[in-house]
């Protein structure tokens, strides 16, 4: 990763590396995780949003910047994303918010700050947003934004840009 590379976020859209063998792998090539690992071991910043939480495996390094794995997500409803860690600067101005999108469900590393939760009426709340600190470096993960609706969403938005604000400063 480029030393001047003051931010990473990855919004994978259906990327994948190919591996003769086996198939479908890893959607980041094996020199570009290490090199996002390093980058964000070393004080680099990264922010994983949505489909940026899909398509690596369990303890790849990818998945230790992350701080946990996509496993799987029902069809799109009605998801009501609740703050947890309403005092964390991630968190200012952020309120509970209810949008049609697809609620990830992702195994989460004990080294995590859980800032948020999804929920809806069929299943609990499941972790919808983490950070965590890798090394000097640190790391954002915002599991909604599969529909435009959850994107636009003022609360989604004001997550994000003070996730932001939080990697850099």
């Amino acid at each position: 990763m480029e030393n001047k590379v003051k931010l990473y976020i990855s919004f994978k859209s259906d990327n994948t590396t190919l591996n003769p063998k086996t198939g479908v792998d890893n959607f980041i090539y094996p020199e570009r995780e290490k090199a996002l690992y390093e980058y964000v071991k070393n004080g680099g910043k990264a922010l994983f949003v949505h489909a940026g939480l899909v398509g690596y495996h369990l303890n790849s390094l990818y998945h230790k910047v992350v701080g946990g794995v996509f496993l799987i997500h029902p069809p799109e409803k009605a998801i009501t994303y609740l703050p947890v860690n309403k005092n964390h600067p991630i968190m200012e101005n952020v309120e509970a918010f209810t949008v049609r999108d697809e609620k990830y469900t992702c195994q989460i590393d004990s080294d995590v700050t859980v800032l948020m939760v999804g929920a809806d009426n069929e299943h609990a709340g499941t972790v919808s947003a983490w950070c965590k600190n890798l090394g000097k470096g640190k790391s954002v993960s915002f599991a909604p934004g599969h529909t435009i609706e959850a994107a636009q969403n003022k609360n989604a938005r004001q997550f994000l840009c003070n996730a932001t604000k939080w990697l850099i400063d």
